[in-house]
């Protein structure tokens, strides 16, 4: 597909990889397997081409006088249904064969053809289907959205829509840790430990587990050790590590607990999903009031846009109008989604984006034409607020109240631009940096947040609330104190405020002993003292890496990246010497 000079191009490349040892599998694309296969030839003169060429031929002999050739020279494809669509399991499953099949190759047997017919439209077809495979972790999914459920094969009105997903999970990093005596990153590995008391176990079954050599029991279900009595008499429980293949899921149906497998599981949702089709079928409208309450548990939404690519004028014009309708009938339609084969369905909103919207547009997840994908719970899924016994009629609010705590909330209510707030740990890190390049002997502290004329080496946080411009409402929060809450009224009692450890404090960059905060002279200096006087008796291994770290921190001194508690006393040991070293 394309121009000679492109093809040229890639006759070149091809070329190159071959000089370069790499495995070639080439795609012949056509109307029939008697087109093309002939203008495949890749320079017959040339040796290392002529096997690519008796392939290609080898596609027209097949078919014409349906000799069976060799799997290894040609392959090919059944990727194209009725309708000319590309079938994109079969494909993969034939090019994961021959990949692994073109492993074990000898040298003149790296070159092969793979014949898919079906013309220009499945070549299109296919190169989406690539793309996507090279792409799993896209932010979009093309999917079908139809008005109604064909019954009986009946057509019903679809479109051809593309889902985007604004939030997409981040891929965990491997949980690893660093071997101190090797120095070799090490995996971290999980295990399912079950721990249930004695008398839920079968002494007879135990020893029967215990004598057993079957060598799949023992997989499933290792026992780490039996029950001791321990310091108080009483029996400990069992531990017993649990294979996760062999997890069951359960239930309470009709109040009693019915368990299943994975693979039951897996079958449930086939059968709830039997003949329903990958994609969004519309069930019915509502008005948007009823639908969407603010009761319901919202989760992350989606944005579902039209995709002319795959349905073409007619489709995006449907899909138009019907965004068109639901605006003008402030209505939303209620729909079932099924993510994938295998899924189980699930109940979604689809709300129209409105041209006017009033909400700021920062908020918006998406913006343009298309349709809000709101998940929708079901009955089950809905829960009643308790009653607290705190509530009473003495605690109905009275409008006096509701003025007040009005006056509060219009208080608080500032302009906050969420997509401009920058991160206060990255800008402290970069200010560090900054100091430490350009060497300069500033003092650098915790910043505090100031309007304007931020000095240098100072920084605004913006995350902070801004206590000047909070204190002009002083009076309206008194009112509210002193009218509702009372005199009785104690935040300190009630929100009691975490404790602070003895060296916990603000993290601030020491650059000498000007660098001591007020009031922790009398920490630091008990610090000093406590590392000073093991080092005489020879103890500085009892102490502890918080304290070793704390005497360097009073001195203004670094770690100089010491990790590990014998390298921190080999730092404090000659820091300790130095120290001496200068006072003689």
């Amino acid at each position: 597909k394309g121009e000679t000079s492109e093809k040229e191009r890639c006759l070149a490349r091809v070329r190159e990889l071959y000089e370069a040892g790499v495995t070639l599998e080439v795609f012949a694309i056509g109307e029939g397997p008697n087109i093309g296969a002939g203008e495949m030839s890749m320079g017959r003169g040339e040796a290392i081409f002529d096997a690519l060429d008796r392939a290609t031929r080898a596609a027209d002999t097949q078919l014409q006088s349906g000799v069976k050739q060799r799997e290894d020279t040609v392959r090919f494809t059944d990727c194209v249904d009725a309708e000319r669509h590309f079938k994109h399991e079969g494909f993969w499953d034939q090019l994961d064969r021959g990949v692994r099949f073109a492993q074990g190759m000898i040298e003149h047997e790296r070159l092969g053809a793979v014949h898919v017919t079906g013309g220009v439209e499945v070549f299109d077809h296919l190169l989406n289907a690539v793309r996507r495979r090279t792409h799993p972790q896209r932010p979009f999914q093309n999917y079908a959205l139809t008005i109604g459920i064909s019954v009986g094969g009946s057509p019903v009105p679809t479109m051809a829509v593309s889902v985007y997903h604004p939030l997409l999970p981040a891929t965990l990093p491997q949980a690893e840790w660093l071997d101190h005596r090797t120095n070799a990153i090490v995996p971290r590995r999980a295990q399912l430990v079950v721990k249930r008391p004695p008398s839920s176990f079968d002494p007879h079954r135990l020893n029967e587990q215990e004598t057993t050599n079957d060598a799949k029991k023992a997989e499933d279900s290792r026992v780490i050790g039996t029950p001791r009595p321990n310091k108080e008499g009483e029996e400990e429980t069992l531990e017993t590590v649990v294979n996760p293949d062999h997890l069951l899921y359960s239930t309470i149906v009709g109040g009693r607990r019915l368990f299943f497998s994975a693979q039951e599981r897996q079958h449930i949702f086939l059968t709830a999903t039997a003949g329903a089709p990958v994609g969004f079928s519309i069930l019915c409208f509502k008005h948007k009031e009823d639908i969407l309450q603010h009761k319901h548990v919202i989760c992350k939404s989606s944005f579902l846009r039209p995709n002319p690519y795959d349905g073409g004028e007619a489709s995006l014009r449907l899909f138009v109008q019907l965004t068109r309708t639901l605006v003008r009938q402030n209505k939303v339609a209620v729909a079932q989604y099924v993510a994938r084969r295998g899924a189980a369905p699930r109940l979604v909103a689809l709300a129209p984006s409105s041209p006017a919207v009033p909400v700021p547009t920062c908020s918006l997840p998406a913006n343009g034409l298309g349709l809000y994908v709101v998940p929708l719970p079901y009955s089950e899924d809905i829960r009643d607020v308790p009653s607290l016994p705190c509530f009473n009629p003495a605690t109905i609010p009275s409008q006096e109240d509701v003025d007040l705590a009005a006056g509060i909330v219009s208080c608080l209510s500032v302009s906050y631009d969420i997509n401009a707030v920058p991160n206060p740990s990255l800008k402290l890190r970069y200010q560090a940096l900054k100091e430490m390049a350009l060497r300069q002997a500033t003092e650098s502290r915790v910043m505090m947040p100031e309007k304007s004329g931020n000095k240098p080496g100072t920084m605004a946080d913006m995350s902070l609330p801004d206590s000047e411009g909070m204190a002009q409402y002083a009076p309206i929060f008194h009112d509210f104190n002193a009218k509702l809450l009372g005199p009785s009224y104690d935040a300190d009692r009630l929100c009691p405020q975490p404790k602070r450890s003895e060296f916990a404090g603000e993290k601030s960059l020491r650059t000498g002993s000007g660098g001591h905060r007020e009031g922790d002279d009398g920490v630091d200096n008990a610090a000093i003292h406590l590392v000073e006087t093991a080092f005489e008796q020879n103890a500085l291994s009892t102490l502890t890496v918080m304290q070793l770290k704390a005497y360097l921190s009073a001195l203004g001194e670094s770690t100089a990246g010491a990790r590990r508690k014998d390298e921190v006393i080999e730092v404090v040991t000659h820091v300790l010497l130095r120290q001496r070293g200068e006072r003689a």
